[in-house]
């Protein structure tokens, strides 16, 4: 958790009331908020000049195209965060770097994918240039194992590498002209020089123990710390003219690791990028020769040079002393930290309109994984040279393709469709599970509701504009029309109308649009259709750790999604539930005051105490539980994904476990469950063990900041 002693470290600016000297705006997707590759790049550059200032932002959104980055830019989608950031915003960007979606550009050219993002091209560059700034493309790497969904064009990492950088090549020369040049950071350039040292080496480098392996995450795509910061490193290069060799570097990578990346990086943008022209290099130079030859890298004889470049200690920039009069790892952080936060403060007052932040890194509390990564939860001291751990980042590993398999409401990488039967348990544990026994569920037994619909909404179905009530807070809630299918009811009604004054959730799928709507408190009488607060969810989207945005509710009051964590008498009959399940507990048994993510919200009726569970909490049945105290085969299916994908604090109140109604499935729960809402009353709260809560306790402040659906 950020606190004085480490906010005292920065050099502080007196103020961002006037745009600042560099600022670097990433618009991309997952493989920039994985792991906080705006910031990350951000504290090179602070690093590097202890007097400058600046500012790094992200407008990222998983798996996002160029097209649909140019529709949420030129006013198509509305006043989305990236228009308020680039057109309406008084920011002007020194660079803007565009990251398409990581398979579009190695594709055919004739591909539609890669003329639809050629065509956006022009756009988002003219935009850029109205701003003020210049445009750099940002270079991806290809996945470690090739692309298993296109193994014929992309069989391997190699293949995929080389059919990305040139399309990444081929954007670049399709928006520079006689008058202005579109660059290129090339990052994959960086993770290829890792490969070649391995094959250099006679090592595998598809060993998990490599180098290369580690620069990933589970998946094969997405950047391990590791790899984020080797992307960091070619970036700053690229734009600088500057060698990484020497910089700081987070205190959560060993030494050994961060000489070679910043060496590789290094090697990546001066000498083996001869096709690549960079903003530093002399007017007419040849930029077909070694790009080292300019005179930009004039502080090492050889990027392996473990000394680094420039004078740095033997540290290898691991954030400790060395002789570069930079500020440091942390200090640089927490300058980039508090610069945004001033940012999204002058916003909200209503002063000069600047970006607003979709990250939600520096608006609330940051998670353990990009806290320990970024260095803001440690102040260590650098790691022993010999050591190389390569150990992942704990969030970053269930991220998976920006994919949506069929019968999820969001993609493959969403924490509610992510196995946790390996993940390693809270600390905590023994005593939130004590907790949780001593306190009991809701009505004592584990119960299950099926009151819950989801309706499903096409492009014929009517739109209702909604009148908010007390319920709705602003600027957590959307306020746009509603789908109302023809015949559809909320939660526990008959209908539309909310007669018995309960919840009375509303939840719509609208597959055609990719999104989710889900309501609280819908009341529909008459032509008046009123209701509390509304959640529309970007289906398509890999959300942050932080949601919608930190400290922001949706029809839950952990700010989750519903209807991904209701289970369906159709999953049931085929065996399988491929997701978490949403459960609740009575407010006096939920933690008072905080919540973990990806929870993004708690309330002031929570009554709990330090040994409660806290919203975010991520319960999974233990391996070992005994599937015969469950008399019906069916509710077994039930044990089986708890045991699987476990179960996610979302709401308070007093049936434990909730289901969809099956007024719309095939199946019916009256032919599965002989014992009806009491199918899984065998399951006590000690059959329970507590995945590991991720990152630190954010407290709750009720102070919403919205990042964008």
């Amino acid at each position: 958790m950020v606190g004085p002693p480490f906010l005292a470290m920065a050099t502080l600016p007196a103020g961002i009331d006037s745009p600042m000297p560099l600022a670097l705006l990433f618009v991309g997707n997952s493989y920039v908020f994985v792991n906080e590759l705006d910031q990350t790049t951000g504290a090179l550059f602070l690093d590097a000049d202890p007097t400058g200032e600046t500012l790094a932002h992200r407008e990222a959104t998983g798996g996002y195209t160029l097209p649909q980055h140019l529709a949420d830019a030129d006013g198509t989608n509305g006043d989305t965060p990236l228009r308020q950031a680039l057109v309406t915003g008084t920011q002007a960007w020194t660079w803007t770097l565009l990251q398409d979606q990581s398979q579009i550009p190695g594709f055919p050219e004739d591909q539609p994918e890669v003329m639809a993002s050629l065509a956006a091209l022009p756009g988002l560059d003219a935009l850029i240039e109205a701003n003020g700034g210049q445009t750099m493309l940002l270079m991806t790497w290809g996945r470690r194992d090739g692309d298993s969904t296109n193994p014929e064009w992309y069989p391997d990492y190699p293949t995929m590498q080389t059919k990305l950088a040139d399309g990444y090549l081929r954007y670049a020369a399709a928006i520079t002209t006689d008058t202005r040049t579109a660059w290129v950071a090339p990052a994959g350039y960086g993770f290829r020089h890792v490969w070649q040292d391995a094959v250099d080496a006679g090592e595998d480098p598809l060993d998990p123990a490599a180098r290369f392996y580690r620069l990933y995450i589970e998946d094969g795509s997405h950047p391990s710390p590791l790899g984020t910061y080797l992307a960091a490193c070619v970036i700053y290069s690229s734009i600088s003219g500057d060698v990484c060799s020497g910089r700081a570097a987070p205190p959560s990578l060993s030494a050994a690791d961060v000489v070679a990346v910043q060496a590789a990086a290094d090697a990546a943008v001066f000498e083996e990028s001869g096709d690549i022209a960079y903003p530093w290099q002399g007017a007419g130079e040849d930029t077909g020769e070694q790009p080292g030859d300019t005179g930009a890298k004039d502080t090492a004889d050889d990027p392996e040079d473990t000394g680094g470049a420039g004078g740095g200690a033997s540290s290898g920039g691991c954030g400790c002393s060395n002789t570069n009069p930079g500020r440091g790892w942390v200090a640089a952080v927490a300058t980039l930290v508090l610069l945004r936060r001033r940012m999204g403060r002058r916003t909200a007052q209503g002063a000069a309109r600047g970006p607003v932040s979709s990250s939600g890194a520096v608006s609330g509390q940051l998670g353990a994984s990009v806290a320990s990564f970024l260095g803001l939860s440690t102040l260590a001291a650098c790691a022993d040279p010999a050591a190389d751990s390569g150990i992942p980042n704990a969030d970053s590993a269930a991220l998976a393709a920006d994919t949506r398999s069929p019968g999820h409401y969001f993609p493959d990488a969403a924490p509610w469709t992510t196995a946790v039967a390996d993940a390693p348990l809270d600390p905590d544990n023994d005593a939130l599970i004590a907790g949780l026994a001593s306190r009991g569920w809701g009505t004592g037994h584990f119960q299950i509701d099926f009151s819950i619909e989801v309706l499903e909404a096409d492009e014929t179905t009517e739109r209702v504009a909604l009148e908010p009530t007390s319920d709705f807070y602003s600027p957590d809630c959307d306020q746009t029309p509603v789908p109302l299918p023809e015949g559809g009811n909320v939660e526990g009604e008959a209908d539309y109308a909310c007669a018995s004054g309960g919840d009375c959730h509303l939840l719509v799928k609208a597959e055609h649009e990719a999104r989710l709507y889900e309501m609280w408190r819908a009341d529909k009488r008459g032509d008046t259709f009123r209701g509390g607060c509304l959640a529309v969810w970007d289906m398509d989207r890999v959300y942050p750790p932080e949601g919608r945005g930190e400290q922001c509710t949706s029809a839950d009051a952990a700010g989750y999604p519903i209807a991904p964590l209701l289970f369906t008498a159709d999953e049931v009959a085929s065996g399988t539930i491929d997701h978490a399940i949403r459960f609740i507990l009575p407010n006096e048994s939920i933690r008072d005051g905080e919540y973990y993510h990806p929870a993004t919200h708690a309330t002031n009726a929570s009554g709990g105490g330090a040994d409660a569970l806290p919203y975010g909490a991520h319960l999974r049945l233990k391996a070992g539980f005994d599937e015969t105290r469950l008399a019906d085969p069916d509710a077994r299916v039930v044990a089986r994904a708890l045991q699987t994908y476990g179960m996610f604090l979302a709401d308070g109140g007093n049936i434990a476990l909730t289901a969809e109604a099956d007024a719309r499935s095939t199946h019916k729960w009256a032919d599965l469950f002989e014992d009806g809402s009491h199918a899984l009353w065998g399951i006590e709260p000690d059959d329970f063990e507590v995945v590991a809560l991720q990152g630190e306790a954010v407290p709750l402040t009720f102070e919403c900041e919205r990042s964008g659906l």
